[in-house]
């Protein structure tokens, strides 16, 4: 896809659907930035940046589905779409994605308290 097309797209999109576990060239992560929430599978390296979301707790940072398979992704679908009804939720929701901190280095910390817990064990 065109790079300028793509940005374009991510731009002018609620949400994105992003039905393959790997990140690919990272579009998941670029289309949190434009505020487009991505419905993904809970699997692969996009589970590490994705966070399902809870209107009640008002944490995570899109929408996840946990198999392949026509009732989860649908579900997963239906679950964004119902958000979006919300300007005060979805606004929420847009934000945590945005605000997020996805570089390799919030990344390689967290692997490092990861290596440090287990080394003490």
């Amino acid at each position: 896809m065109d790079k300028r097309l793509g940005h374009l797209l991510m731009a002018g999109a609620d949400i994105i659907f992003i039905p393959t576990e790997s990140g690919g060239d990272g579009f998941h992560l670029k289309s949190l930035r434009y505020g487009a929430v991505p419905v993904t599978p809970s699997v692969g390296e996009i589970s590490d940046c994705i966070r399902d979301f809870s209107a009640e707790t008002g944490k995570g940072n899109g929408f996840r589905f946990s198999a392949p398979g026509k009732t989860n992704v649908l579900a997963a679908i239906n679950r964004a779409l119902k958000t979006l009804e919300d300007p005060n939720v979805w606004a929420k929701l847009q934000k945590n994605g945005m605000k997020g901190d996805y570089s390799w280095r919030n990344t390689a910390r967290k692997y490092l308290k990861l290596y440090e817990t287990a080394m003490k064990k």
